[in-house]
């Protein structure tokens, strides 16, 4: 049956001056037994594909493969293709089969800024098209996820939240009840307006009148016109002459405009959640971001029940480095560290290579996609989800992301994944998993990020805090990350990456950890407090922490490719000499009152102490100057990536032993990841990750010795020796080790 004639006999509903339907039919569910603890989804349909016909017999198959859940992703032009009418047939469907194969169907709305609008909408209101920062406005485009095309209209204009409450209503009443109802993911990717519309745009948000409009409201809710005026260093005499700056060069004004942007996105999500909370207070609320920090997460996080991200499989096995898993296991750890209470899901595990059409790249190992699924569990994750079943036919994400062929055969990826199912199944009943709270934290910034993004310095901070984060994590040293607006009581130590924008809170917070948590050793790299508060460059840098830190800038320079090249390339600490990989830049200073030089460049100090030890300075940003990676390391990054550094084991070591850092494990043989986490059934769980393209013959001591230790996958007993047991790691996988006294 093809899809019209399937809507002829659904039967999608029209009303006038609103939105009607009928109740669709009961559907008896199938009896799965026992929920899973750990979900595994998959990204089903984003109409029209895959064609209708072939969905009973690929749920069958994704059921038989212990996937739970099905998702779609939904285009509200494919939804509304005309006033007050709303085409359900499709998705009718979709949840008929899916409680006939004992499926739950996770729905995802894109009203806000994923996908494209109807046109109607825009014909009948043309003030509702995205304004760029030059005065155009946007036309329809397409974009590489999406045949239907992409997000121009603003949800700034009043109209948008009428016709979104209307979707919003008329499909969670619809599926609200049904036997299949899995999930809502009520804002795919939260985003600025008119963001990644058009690569030739500059991607700052809507500059229309609504836009402009709220955010003078906004401006008016917080300051004077006189305190609006010595904020932004103005002579602003009436509230006509406040606009939304146009230029990242405005500094202080773009900071406060991307603050409120971001504030409101965040209010957007708020509005659709409590919307759908209102009709169906039943099932889990999600929204999701991407593989790294954004501005925008902490903000969203907390209005939805769980939290995620989306990002590559990447295919690190078939890489000269795969120990950039550990940024797998950061952005597990950010999602779980803004989620509400600690509520996360892996959301989108891309299948293959992307994007696909013409440029071909090497198809992803099976051993990736079991890897990415078993890092979820490990971090906490409520579950994860495929990206995708079938080849998305209609756009240049096909061929490449597809767990079967272009006929529905099942492919290796798909057999690696159903083997890691059936192992996670096998282990549910240590589920969930609890995971020790750190001694050591890495603290990340939102106001800070902002400011990165406006100096073209995003990726960079990145790379600091990831850098610092790579390293402790393959050197087994448990590591939280953390926020300025987290509590950092209980860690040893807090690294403060690159935090070159200090807010009055950051800077109170700070005060506050020192005088009242002294026993918390803080450790700051890179530029630090270079912008005040309201985004102006600090005239006694590091802002409002010059006294407190005994210290003051001198200058800043770089040490840059010539530098490397001629070996002026040394930072001499009291904790051996280092040798600087990459260029970066660095700060020069003057240590003042009991506060000593800690680490110098040429006669330069770029390094000092407080004099209890517990505040570090250290102006060479760590986590990308050292470098440390295997040489050469071949990658296809694409042109502008640049692969992270690792900061120095060996001068992170002493930091580590003066904050009484404890080690909760050591291995010995060859080189693994090993995680541990608590088990409900009792005693420890002990994951040992062998990255390697060649078995692992490693023996693990661990610092609580066991007296019993059980491989779960194999069902075997390991000898325990003075708390200690050797495993031999296939290459590419995995152990889970039942630890008991």
């Amino acid at each position: 049956m093809n899809r019209r004639k399937f809507l002829e006999v659904s039967g999608a509903v029209t009303a006038s001056g609103g939105l009607a339907w009928a109740s669709p039919a009961a559907v008896a569910p199938v009896k799965s037994g026992k929920a899973s603890k750990y979900h595994v989804g998959v990204e089903y349909y984003r109409a029209p594909m895959p064609p209708m016909e072939m969905w009973d017999e690929d749920f069958a198959t994704i059921k038989k493969a212990g996937f739970d859940s099905v998702r779609t992703f939904t285009s509200w032009n494919w939804m509304a293709p005309e006033p007050g009418k709303i085409e359900f047939g499709d998705f009718d469907r979709m949840f008929e089969l899916a409680a006939k194969h004992g499926l739950k169907v996770i729905f995802d709305f894109t009203l806000s800024t994923h996908m494209a609008c109807p046109d109607w909408m825009m014909r009948k209101h043309p003030d509702m098209r995205v304004v760029y920062h030059t005065g155009e406005v946007a036309e329809p485009f397409a974009n590489s996820a999406g045949v239907q095309g992409g997000n121009r209209h603003c949800f700034d204009h009043p109209m948008w939240k009428v016709y979104a409450e209307e979707v919003l209503r008329a499909v969670v009443n619809r599926y609200k009840d049904s036997p299949a109802m899995g999930m809502w993911v009520v804002w795919d990717g939260p985003g600025l307006q008119g963001m990644g519309s058009d690569v030739n745009r500059p991607g700052w948000s809507c500059y229309c009148g609504h836009t402009r409009a709220k955010y003078q409201q906004w401006l008016k809710q917080r300051f004077t016109l006189e305190q609006l005026s010595e904020r932004l260093g103005m002579r602003y005499r009436t509230w006509e002459d406040v606009a939304a700056p146009q230029s990242k060069n405005l500094l202080m004004a773009m900071l406060l405009f991307r603050q409120f942007l971001y504030e409101n996105v965040a209010q957007v999500l708020k509005w659709q959640v409590e919307i759908v909370r209102s009709l169906d207070p039943k099932h889990e609320l999600h929204s999701h971001g991407f593989r790294y920090n954004n501005p925008l997460d902490e903000r969203c996080a907390q209005e939805c029940d769980s939290w995620g991200f989306a990002s590559h499989s990447t295919n690190l096995f078939a890489s000269e480095d795969p120990y950039q898993y550990s940024n797998i296991a950061y952005a597990s750890q950010w999602s779980r560290a803004v989620g509400k209470n600690h509520q996360w899901w892996y959301t989108e595990i891309y299948s293959g290579f992307y994007h696909g059409g013409m440029t071909y790249r090497k198809q992803t190992l099976p051993e990736d996609l079991a890897m990415c699924l078993w890092m979820g569990l490990i971090y906490g994750a409520k579950g994860a989800i495929f990206w995708q079943y079938r080849p998305e036919y209609g756009t240049h994400e096909a061929p490449g992301l597809n767990l079967v062929t272009m006929s529905g055969k099942p492919l290796p990826q798909l057999k690696a994944i159903e083997e890691a199912i059936g192992s996670i199944r096998s282990i549910e009943s240590h589920l969930p998993l609890k995971i020790p709270r750190a001694e050591v934290a890495i603290a990340y910034d939102s106001d800070n990020a902002i400011i990165m993004e406006m100096e073209n310095a995003k990726g960079q901070q990145l790379r600091f805090i990831r850098g610092i984060h790579r390293s402790l994590w393959e050197n087994n040293i448990p590591v939280d990350l953390v926020t300025t607006r987290m509590d950092w009581s209980g860690y040893k130590l807090v690294f403060l990456p690159s935090l070159m924008l200090l807010t009055e809170s950051t800077i109170d917070k700070i005060r506050r950890v020192r005088r009242d948590h002294p026993e918390i050793h803080l450790f700051a790299d890179g530029i630090l407090g270079t912008n005040a508060p309201t985004g102006r460059f600090s005239y006694d840098p590091p802002e409002g922490l010059t006294e407190l830190l005994g210290v003051q800038v001198l200058d800043y320079s770089r040490i840059d490719a010539l530098d490397l090249r001629e070996g002026r390339d040394r930072i001499r600490t009291d904790f051996g000499e280092f040798t600087v990989k990459q260029a970066c830049n660095y700060a020069s200073l003057e240590p003042q009152g009991n506060t000593r030089a800690i680490a110098t460049f040429g006669e330069e100090v770029v390094g000092v102490q407080t004099a209890d030890g517990g505040f570090t300075y250290l102006t060479v940003p760590i986590g990308a100057a050292f470098g440390g990676l295997p040489e050469p390391v071949l990658t296809d990054l694409p042109a502008g990536h640049a692969l992270d550094g690792v900061a120095p084991m060996a001068l992170l070591e002493p930091f580590l032993q003066a904050a009484g850092v404890r080690r909760s494990l050591s291995t010995r043989g060859s080189k693994v990841i090993a995680l541990t986490r608590e088990s409900p059934a009792g005693g420890n769980l002990v994951f040992v990750l062998n990255l390697e393209n060649s078995g692992a013959d490693v023996r693990l001591a661990l610092a609580e010795k066991p007296g019993r230790a059980r491989d779960l996958i194999q069902k075997s007993r390991l000898n325990v020796a003075d708390g200690a047991f050797s495993l031999q790691i296939p290459p590419r996988s995995l152990k889970v080790v039942h630890c008991q006294a």
